[in-house]
């Protein structure tokens, strides 16, 4: 069954019927043979020496973490195209074999009037945050297998990826650079894979609400160095039923990311930093307000060997609360203190067979359990403050 959210955009499919139904036969082709089509297919071995990521993986090697998406944007007249992806995921028990509609949007270009253009797209959505959110579906354009996990987190992929809703686009180009402004209005996949993660006990919820996120960015022509700044509101509440013991609240999620990158020849240069503030409210005495904040960083060099040959190291750290890095006060209530920190040495590898496929390996010495995926850990007492990652990783794109 694909999971979608049909309803609340069947909107966006009625617009794409009409615009197609009037569209002039010489301005576009709907048959098969003429839509572009292009997808990829990914499928990855993670062995981890303790606890569990994407699946059975301690002391084990683990074959739970596969993806594979078409994709597809038809041009329906100059300044009006419509673009989509489906999606297979698999990664662990977080996201169990779930189809879903990564993204589905009308894309409007309304100003093109040098230096100046500005588009409008309404639908499902790609999220602007960051650095990569936008092309972390495919592997390919990933800067490792798994995503740096301060910014990125893979156990909420869905909230940050794509929401149903409208973005404006605005570019403004200097003599040897463009500014960009990505400003979106959204409601958020509030799906079973966030309730894993959040893990508040209440049947019926996350619900989504209005939701905000705004992306500035200032890039160089020749793509050299890169400057960012995103901000991110996501709102979600929870209804409670007649078996909970807490009473139906609001879970705000508010993050600040800081992005910067520089290019040369044979190298590369990322960092980002974020810094978040969670707060819980309404749910009751047994849960009073109360909100937390929290940090991240990552920094990342990348060497290119030759054109098919890349290697990478990255050193990264997460806080849950900045404020106290070795318990986590507030927010490691109810859970052992190596739930406050996440810090990690990396390396990895990657090699272009060709254009079509990629090889990619990487390993992950890592302490503290902050970023892990609590629907692979059930049981946190079991879980190890010290442990490993071992990740291999082959990929296919048409």
């Amino acid at each position: 069954m694909i999971d979608g959210s049909l309803v609340s955009w069947r909107w966006v499919l009625s617009a794409l019927f009409v615009a197609v139904a009037y569209a002039p036969p010489d301005t576009v082709a709907l048959d098969f043979g003429k839509v572009p089509v292009h997808g990829f297919l990914t499928q990855g071995a993670i062995y981890t020496s303790d606890n569990n990521f994407f699946g059975e993986s301690d002391d084990g090697i683990s074959l739970d973490y596969t993806e594979i998406g078409l994709n597809s944007r038809v041009q329906l007249f100059p300044d009006l195209s419509v673009a989509g992806q489906i999606l297979f995921r698999r990664a662990g028990s977080q996201s169990e074999k779930e189809l879903t509609i990564d993204h589905a949007f009308l894309d409007y270009q309304f100003l093109d009037d040098f230096p100046q253009r500005a588009y409008l797209s309404a639908g499902r959505v790609k999220l602007p945050y960051g650095l990569f959110n936008e092309t972390r579906d495919v592997a390919f354009t990933r800067p490792s297998i798994l995503m740096p996990q301060p910014v990125y987190f893979d156990r909420t992929r869905r909230l940050a990826v794509s929401g149903d809703g409208l973005m404006a686009r605005y570019e403004y180009d200097l003599p040897t650079s463009t500014a960009y402004l990505n400003v979106a209005g959204f409601m958020p996949n509030a799906d079973e894979e966030l309730r894993r993660a959040v893990g508040v006990p209440i049947s019926d919820g996350p619900n989504a609400e209005p939701s905000l996120v705004g992306r500035l960015m200032y890039e160089t022509a020749d793509g050299r160095f890169r400057l960012g700044f995103t901000h991110a509101s996501l709102n979600l509440s929870f209804d409670t039923g007649p078996q909970d013991f807490l009473a139906g609240g609001d879970l705000k999620f508010n993050f600040n990311v800081v992005s910067v990158q520089y290019n040369a020849e044979r190298w590369s240069f990322t960092s980002e930093y974020t810094y978040r503030k969670v707060s819980f409210s309404k749910f009751g005495p047994l849960l009073p307000n109360f909100e937390f904040r929290g940090e991240g960083l990552y920094v990342q060099g990348d060497y290119r060997f030759s054109h098919n040959w890349l290697g990478f190291v990255r050193v990264e750290a997460l806080y849950p609360d900045r404020g106290d890095h070795s318990t986590g006060g507030r927010s490691a209530v109810g859970k052992p203190s190596r739930f406050a920190y996440q810090e990690a040495y990396i390396m990895g590898v990657r090699w272009d067979l060709s254009p079509n496929w990629m090889l990619a390996a990487e390993f992950h010495n890592v302490r503290g359990v902050a970023a892990l995926p609590a629907a692979d850990n059930r049981d946190i007492e079991q879980t190890d403050e010290r442990w490993n990652i071992l990740a291999l990783q082959l990929s296919y794109r048409f």
